[in-house]
């Protein structure tokens, strides 16, 4: 049964709902973002509820949505940056079928390119290597998916235009990854 909450208990301050409301909107943010974020907020006139940092934000936040089933997940993406992003912890109907825009073929290259990524050499790929995947999408089709999961933080272009695993499959899709022999970075952080 769901623990029973009363309306103050589950109230998040102005600046609180504001950081969430553009978390959700940006669905990733780096650390640096939201710090900028957290800056901007405070100035609104009522803003309360930030003056202990991004870490305590987090940790508030948190506290009412796990009722929800969501959290704010944080991992280090190296030694120095980090990013933040809102997830689903359970994959019910509703997150099935409000979670992705995919059809069935879009879903199909989506878990193959995974599987590719997985499988190549520190996890990049050239897109052009992975153009066998495209099963029943046209090369523009195939494309477009490319770029909507890169859009979406799915997957990533690295600084030598290789494809890799985006903030979001590390966070959203950690199990799958695991299962898949992928090194998860173990510095999953500000979980409540």
């Amino acid at each position: 049964t769901l623990p029973q909450l009363s309306g103050s208990d589950m109230a998040l301050s102005l600046g609180q709902q504001t950081f969430l409301q553009l978390l959700t909107q940006k669905r990733v943010v780096s650390q640096s973002e939201a710090l900028e974020y957290l800056a901007g907020i405070e100035k609104i006139d009522g803003a309360r509820g930030l003056e202990r940092g991004l870490e305590h934000v987090v940790e508030q936040i948190n506290k009412r949505l796990k009722c929800m089933d969501l959290e704010i997940r944080g991992y280090h993406i190296n030694q120095t940056e980090r990013v933040f992003a809102l997830i689903n912890l359970v994959s019910d109907d509703v997150a099935k079928a409000e979670g992705s825009t995919l059809g069935p073929a879009e879903t199909a290259v989506f878990k193959a390119v995974l599987a590719a990524l997985a499988e190549a050499e520190d996890y990049r790929a050239p897109v052009g290597d992975l153009d066998g995947l495209k099963g029943k999408l046209s090369g523009a089709k195939f494309e477009a998916l490319i770029e909507d999961l890169v859009n979406q933080n799915w997957l990533a272009v690295d600084a030598n235009d290789l494809l890799t695993f985006g903030p979001r499959s590390y966070l959203e899709l950690a199990d799958m990854l695991r299962q898949a022999e992928v090194d998860v970075p173990q510095h999953i952080i500000l979980q409540a």
